[in-house]
């Protein structure tokens, strides 16, 4: 979709324009310094880093800064200096900081320098090209193309002269040259569409813009009295990221008018809430006659201005209006009234649109849609600035969160502030946000705010309680007793909640990461006799408990719990792959009995992993066989090693040697093969010197069955006739020698021996 943003910055590219001045006014806070930009109307920017700190480029050209004031009220402890530059406007910086910026509302920037580095990956970290990395100035032939029109659907083109570069910057394909055609009708339009076109044709060069073949599409290509020409397709900076184009993406494209979103605006010709609230009732119940669908959707949006959405919801479903305001009216009360849960689909398709309406998208998106959804953020942030108090209030910690959930952890920060720097008072759901998004580095008062909103029974005060829990388990702290009697008190009175189910779960996280695994099954085996069994995650917090148990490292703690685990009221929770994990660690320890009382829960397709521990117990109860077969489809080297000991243990020894020797593990090669009477191999794999010895003197011979061994004149001989042609012994005749291993022993020592004495 191309987008009116878009159009207007090509147009500034293209055409001059007067002169605008920008006033920079500053001022120091404890963590950070704080610019702040008046320009005069909306614009576009962007920040990023230079060698010695950030700088700030418009977009519109002859964009003048009056940096006069920046230091009146501003020590020069973060910011050196700040600088006009062709470019825009640089900031030098003299400490470990980094930059976040956001629009406090159309035409105002702020730029906050902020104490600490940048987290990875951070929006204003992108090193900014440098002068002679950017395209050369426009110059070249003009040609008339087809450009789509963003207003007029996808068949509404408009012919426009375009100067294309005669060189094209580096790092960009040349577009084909367009063939010369008629020269268009002049029309009363003609200074307009020159502008935008030459300004299409600088988008050319910077990639924002590309020809397409004009038979790709079969309507809207022709105009007037000119033949089809070479169509321009125009991509947003998002679509250029994302690599998507206009058609393949369905949010840009069904954007509906931002006016119906902007709640900012329902309130704001009143002088007081509740002025406007007594204006719209009024107008409601004029004449006590059926009101109209406008003084229907005027009230309706009042209450959703006032944050009153469930009354919204209500009013709406008496009186349904059916033009899409009051499907969206409808949309945003539900958000309003619960901005935590997922709303409506008709807020979801406007994910990508650049109007308040990307505020209510990012409210509206499933959780799981969060990593891939586009995301405008300067709009969110945009909007969410310019709301009032207290629907800043009800919003900004969803949108923090759900930003944060996205991967923009500045834009969330961003969020946050716009509350943060607006009141003293932000609200405790703002004040766990915070602690959830900064974590372990959460300042002390930060904490201390949670602590304070963890008291109670209300949402807000399970949800500080669960932060609190969470943190705790994470840096595997005991829950103190005190506590513990807090956390079970709210879990009883909330019982039902999903609040409650999120604070269940923190707390048995909390006491397993501390070893305290008998208090939290005794926890989950009460809930689960309790009359709101279903509203708990039982089995995961089951499994959870017991995967802690199965990695602690006290092999009796391990065993213990075990023990008492698969007797007790929750052994049906346990999943198979946990139970398999259990199973494998027992028979580890040689807990074989104990083991088997967890394998009736194994799943029949049983996984590889759990078919590998069942065939080392198999092997270690004397079932060589069984282990062959559980691991008959296994080829990975612990499957091989296995493999080749039950072959050892079936008398398979040449079998087993094969095996061992495609692990490397020589000696153990070396072993089988002298066990089935391959002198050769045995002598080839083996480090033992002794042992190469004796292997050498045999290679080549068949050795008599061992009572035929005798000793004359001190000399050992082997009497003659028996084993197999060229040398080798059969399998049957080298088990016959190994079980009087005793007798080959001493033969082979008599062996050495006669070597040994002097001829």
């Amino acid at each position: 979709m191309i987008r009116v943003a878009i159009t207007v910055a090509l147009i500034s590219l293209a055409a001059p324009a007067t002169a605008r001045e920008v006033v920079i006014k500053s001022g120091e806070h404890a963590d950070f310094s704080r610019l702040v930009l008046y320009f005069d109307a909306p614009t576009e920017w962007r920040l990023g880093r230079i060698a010695d700190g950030y700088r700030l480029e418009p977009m519109e050209p002859n964009t003048r800064f009056d940096t006069s004031q920046v230091f009146d009220f501003l020590p020069r402890t973060r910011l050196l200096e700040v600088r006009k530059v062709p470019e825009g406007l640089d900031l030098e910086v003299t400490c470990e900081c980094h930059a976040n910026a956001f629009e406090y509302r159309p035409g105002i920037v702020v730029i906050d320098i902020k104490d600490g580095a940048a987290r990875p990956g951070g929006q204003f970290e992108t090193v900014l090209d440098t002068p002679e990395d950017r395209p050369a100035p426009i110059a070249g032939p003009t040609r008339h193309v087809s450009v789509r029109m963003p207003t007029g659907g996808a068949g509404t083109f408009l012919q426009l002269p375009i100067t294309f570069p005669d060189a094209v910057p580096a790092g960009h394909t040349p577009p084909p040259a367009p063939p010369p055609t008629p020269e268009p009708v002049p029309d009363t339009g003609a200074a307009l569409r020159a502008e935008l076109g030459e300004g299409i044709g600088r988008a050319v060069a910077y990639g924002l813009a590309t020809p397409r073949d004009p038979d790709a599409h079969a309507t809207g290509e022709r105009s007037g009295n000119s033949a089809a020409v070479p169509g321009i397709d125009v991509r947003s900076g998002v679509e250029i990221a994302t690599g998507t184009a206009p058609a393949e993406d369905a949010a840009r494209s069904a954007c509906l008018d931002g006016a119906i979103f902007d709640v900012t605006a329902w309130g704001a010709a009143s002088p007081t809430p509740l002025a406007a609230l007594e204006a719209a009732r009024a107008n409601f119940l004029k004449d006590f006659v059926e009101p109209t669908d406008a003084a229907v959707l005027d009230l309706a949006r009042t209450y959703v201005y006032l944050g009153f959405g469930a009354e919204a919801v209500q009013l709406l479903a008496a009186y349904p209006i059916g033009d899409p305001a009051g499907a969206v009216t409808a949309a945003l009360a539900r958000v309003v009234d619960n901005p935590e849960q997922p709303g409506p689909q008709v807020l979801r398709t406007q994910t990508g649109c650049d109007t308040p309406a990307a505020l209510w998208a990012l409210l509206a998106m499933p959780t799981a849609d969060l990593g891939t959804a586009i995301i405008d953020s300067k709009a969110i942030l945009r909007s969410l600035s310019a709301m009032p108090l207290h629907l800043r209030r009800q919003l900004a910690p969803a949108v923090s969160e759900r930003l944060r959930r996205a991967g923009h952890g500045d834009e969330a920060q961003a969020a946050r502030e716009t509350l943060f720097r607006a009141t003293n008072e932000p609200g405790a759901e703002l004040e766990v946000e915070e602690a959830r998004a900064e974590g372990d580095a959460a300042a002390p008062e930060v904490v201390a705010a949670v602590e304070d909103a963890a008291r109670g029974n209300e949402p807000v005060a399970l949800a500080a309680q669960t932060e609190l829990l969470t943190r705790l388990a994470r840096n595997r702290t005991p829950v103190v007793e005190e506590k513990r009697h807090e956390v079970e008190a709210q879990i009883h009175e909330s019982k039902g909640s999903p609040e409650s189910a999120d604070l269940v779960d923190a707390y048995v996280a909390a006491l397993a990461s501390s070893a305290a695994y008998d208090d939290a099954l005794a926890l989950l085996a009460r809930l689960r006799d309790s009359g709101h069994a279903g509203t708990y995650d039982l089995s995961g917090d089951t499994n959870r408990v017991m995967q802690a148990v199965t990695a602690d490292p006290s092999e009796g703690t391990f065993l213990v719990e075990a023990r008492a685990f698969a007797a007790g009221p929750l052994r049906d929770l346990l999943s198979p792959e946990q139970a398999g994990e259990i199973s494998e660690r027992l028979t580890a320890l040689g807990f074989l009995t104990e083991a088997e009382g967890y394998d009736d829960s194994a799943d029949p397709r049983m996984d590889a992993h759990r078919q590998r521990a069942l065939s080392i117990r198999a092997l270690r109860e004397g079932r060589p066989s069984e282990t062959l077969a559980r691991l008959a489809s296994q080829t990975d080297d612990e499957a091989m090693r296995l493999k080749a000991d039950a072959l050892m243990e079936l008398g398979a020894y040449p079998e087993a040697a094969q095996a061992y020797e495609s692990l490397d593990e020589r000696e153990l090669a070396a072993d089988a093969y002298w066990q089935a009477g391959l002198w050769r191999d045995a002598e080839r794999l083996t480090m033992d010197a002794q042992r190469k010895r004796i292997a050498a003197l045999l290679i080549g011979e068949a050795p008599a069955p061992l009572g035929g061994v005798t000793a004359a004149d001190g000399t050992a001989q082997l009497a003659a006739g028996a084993g197999t042609s060229g040398g080798v012994p059969t399998l049957a005749e080298a088990s016959g020698w190994i079980d009087q291993s005793e007798a080959l022993r001493t033969f082979a020592q008599d062996v050495l021996n006669a070597a040994a004495s002097p001829q």
